[in-house]
């Protein structure tokens, strides 16, 4: 796999953790690592960071909406 969408659900192949692609890690020696976040056993927060190559699509996800945050700024620079 080489393309992964940020929010969309994904499972480590070797370990079988099911999770939300919540980032994406780019290396200076080439390394792609993804996080995916989910929840452990007891229903709390958790998330792994496994190479790219381990990542598989999980069928029939629906993708999470990402929205804008940080309210209304200026993109005009900052005078001083």
């Amino acid at each position: 796999m080489t393309e992964v969408i940020l929010g969309q659900k994904y499972r480590d192949s070797v370990s079988g953790w099911v999770g939300v692609a919540t980032a994406r890690y780019e290396y200076m020696n080439g390394c792609v690592r993804i996080e995916l976040s989910g929840a452990d056993k007891d229903g709390k927060p958790d998330g792994y960071v496994v190479d790219i190559q381990q990542v598989e699509e999980v069928e029939g996800s629906v993708p999470v909406v990402r929205r804008e945050t940080g309210g209304a700024r200026s993109n005009r620079p900052v005078r001083r």
